[in-house]
Formats: structure tokens, sequence, C-alpha cells
């Protein structure tokens, strides 16, 4: 699957970066990537909300039974459009110019106050948020295995279905319109 930023998207560690108050999930290349677990996470929130609780728990396990699916993270694209996978040297990193931008400490941030119970900003309640830029490509691999396939085929639809609703969003403040796919 490959998927394109169609907004800004801030796909955080739950760490913090000098100077900010959120860290970039990055791969040891140090590009942005987006975590399987994202993906999964945001994937069987949807489906548990227009399938039930049960198809959820059949496609994407529990504490009791494992998943059918498997899917992995997102890996960045060049500006050929080619996934970068593996690791590479850093002079092909500074001369592509998109891995250049996204290889930055900051590619893209925004300033946010933080809102009081009164609905204004707080004294002390600045924080920067580092974010993806629209349009960044990623690719990921899904894929499924299961006996009874031919029974699952059509849930199979209903799950990809899924991917095409608004609130598929990844990463952080996504009711603010960032995370857009």
């Amino acid at each position: 699957v490959v998927i394109e930023t169609q907004s800004p998207m801030a796909i955080n560690t739950g760490g913090r970066e000098t100077g900010f108050d959120a860290q970039l999930a990055r791969d040891a290349n140090g590009l942005p990537y987006i975590p399987a677990t994202a993906v999964a996470g945001v994937w069987s929130h949807l489906v548990e909300t227009r399938l039930g609780k049960d198809v959820r728990k059949l496609w994407f396990g529990s504490t009791e039974v494992s998943s059918v699916l498997t899917i992995t993270n997102g890996l960045i694209h060049d500006s050929k459009n080619y996934p970068v996978t593996g690791l590479r040297s850093q002079q092909s990193l500074t001369t592509d110019p998109l891995l250049a931008l996204m290889t930055q400490e900051r590619p893209l941030h925004r300033e946010r106050v933080r809102i009081n119970d009164r609905g204004v900003a707080a004294d002390t309640g600045k924080f920067d948020q580092l974010l993806l830029p629209k349009g960044v490509r990623f690719s990921l691999s899904i894929d499924w295995h299961d006996n009874a396939a031919k029974e699952l085929l059509a849930q199979w639809q209903e799950l990809l279905a899924c991917w095409g609703d608004r609130r598929f969003a990844l990463g952080a403040s996504t009711r603010n319109g960032l995370g857009q796919i």
C-alpha cells in the first residue's frame, strides 16, 4: 500500500526531542517512518466502530487470539518515489532533496498554545509540534492469513473500505486536521 500525507502529520515516539515537546519516529537513517502499530491501532478502532468487536478481534487479535493480519512499518519514499529500504549513505540522503528535508531536525513545526478552562491561552502553555509536510509518501505491506480465507474475503473488502473513512488519520492532533492520508 502506498499512502500520501494530505495534511501535515505528527508521528511521534512519545519521547522528547531537544527544544521540542515531541520526537518524530525515525528509522536508522534518521528518516521519518510510520510505525505499524499506529496503522493497526487506527484501523482496528475503525473496524470495531463499523463492524463490531468480534470482527476486530478476528482480524487484529486480542490477548487470547493472535491477529490474522501482518502490517509492516511505513517506509518513506525518496524524491524519485521509491521506498527507502536499508541503510543509506549520508551522501545519498543529502543529495536527494526530499530526504535532505526529512533528515532535518524539524522538517516542519507549528507553535501551539494550551487553552485553559475559560477558552483562552494559558500563561505558560506554549509548545512546539514537529510535523511531516503534506505530500510525503510511505509504503507499507499488509498481509493476512487464515484457513477460512474464502469466507473472510467479503469481510476483507469491508476492512479495506475503512481506509477511505475520513477518520482514518495517523499521528497526533487528528481532530485538528493533521494526519490525513
